[in-house]
């Protein structure tokens, strides 16, 4: 398969958005417009001994956006699509979904997406390349009894770049599955599914692989007030080249929180990510990271609260010393959702990375401090501020 096909594939999902747009807006359709102003600031700054260097991305842009939704007795769906214009890049972002309910107990949901990015001839992003992005998504999802059901999906992506090189390449992926889930999102639940998909890219057999992938999700309560949460996901690709090695990814996390009748809540999380590859390389080499923490939440008032978690972690590689280090950080946050959709939301994050190896020539020891803040801010009934800001600073030990 090539480009073409990618090309065929966004014009079946083209043909979906046009009978979503097609479709008879009852009493219940609504169409809504909005216009975005906006500033976008990026920069990394590196101090190295006596050297001083940074790198800045600042862009300001407009934004027009329409959405069309309808909705009768067995059918649902909408058509989003927003325009942007800057001083660096212009976006043209196109959503349609379709949601059928051909018989009670069975719902289809289609979903498209396309997303075109131009950047501008005097853009300051120094490996800027155009591309049209597709994606499609398709699930049939049947009730079999009272709090289970039976889902198959399909799902695919294709990427078409204005240049070809080393980083940026025309690909497309798809993969398909099925899926069970019973029980309730807040009580018990248990979700098994698995996959399998295939990625290739026409110009080069180095990034085409086989995938196969399964998860477990499951959820039991302890008592009033205990809920424990497990998941864990297993990810097997299967590389066609040299390049880069076949290899298995695990996921896994658990958490135990205990709620009290005043709001407050008590958890214990552990995460680890293992990577185990075929045939190691410098590149791509076996590594385990896990992390665990403990928190508290305490509300503050209404619609206010404040969390703190300590963490530890560790990464573990078993062929090259200087990889393996030891993290502590504590993770504090505030809260707050207030009327006619205000919410803020800020953390900060201290800690130190502290590099085992004593002899180690690629990195260093560090303090960190990672810092963020997001929100929404209604200045009228039709005219919000959204605020979303990251700091993550590092102080090396040399």
């Amino acid at each position: 398969m090539t480009c073409r096909t990618i090309r065929l594939y966004t014009a079946f999902s083209a043909a979906l958005l046009i009978a979503v747009a097609a479709c008879p807006i009852s009493a219940r359709g609504e169409i809504r417009n909005r216009l975005t102003l906006g500033f976008d600031s990026f920069i990394d700054r590196f101090t190295i001994v006596d050297v001083d260097t940074a790198e800045s991305v600042h862009e300001y842009y407009i934004g027009l956006g329409n959405d069309l939704r309808f909705k009768s007795d067995r059918a649902a769906g909408g058509l989003n699509n927003f325009f942007r214009a800057g001083t660096q890049t212009i976006d043209e972002h196109i959503d349609g979904e379709i949601s059928l309910l051909p018989v009670p107990s069975t719902r289809v949901d289609i979903r498209s997406f396309f997303h075109f990015k131009h950047f501008q001839e005097s853009s300051d992003y120094t490996f800027g390349n155009d591309y049209l992005q597709s994606n499609t998504l398709l699930k049939i999802r049947r009730t079999l009894g009272e709090g289970s059901k039976l889902t198959l999906r399909g799902r695919f992506e294709g990427v078409d770049y204005e240049r070809q090189n080393q980083f940026d390449y025309d690909y497309y992926y798809y993969d398909s599955g099925l899926e069970f889930e019973a029980g309730s999102f807040l009580r018990r639940l248990i979700r098994v599914g698995g996959f399998v998909g295939h990625k290739e890219a026409p110009d080069t057999t180095e990034m085409n692989y086989e995938r196969a992938a399964g998860e477990i999700e499951m959820q039991f309560t302890a008592g009033e007030s205990g809920l424990l949460h497990i998941y864990t996901m297993g990810d097997r690709r299967d590389y066609r080249g040299t390049v880069r090695s076949s290899y298995w990814l695990v996921l896994s996390q658990a958490e135990f929180m205990i709620t009290s009748l005043g709001g407050r809540s008590l958890s214990v999380r552990f995460e680890s990510e293992y990577t185990a590859y075929d045939d190691p390389t410098p590149v791509f080499f076996d590594n385990h990271f896990v992390r665990c923490g403990a928190g508290v939440k305490i509300p503050l008032r209404e619609r206010l609260s404040m969390n703190a978690e300590p963490r530890v972690a560790r990464m573990f590689c078993r062929d090259y010393a200087e990889e393996r280090y030891r993290e502590y950080t504590v993770l504090l946050g505030v809260e707050l959702f207030g009327g006619n959709d205000f919410w803020l939301i800020a953390g900060y994050e201290p800690g130190y990375r502290d590099y085992i190896s004593d002899t180690n020539a690629l990195y260093s020891d560090f303090y960190l401090n990672r810092l963020s803040l997001m929100g929404s801010i209604p200045l009228s009934a039709d005219f919000y501020v959204n605020v979303f800001a990251m700091h993550d600073p590092e102080k090396h030990m040399r």
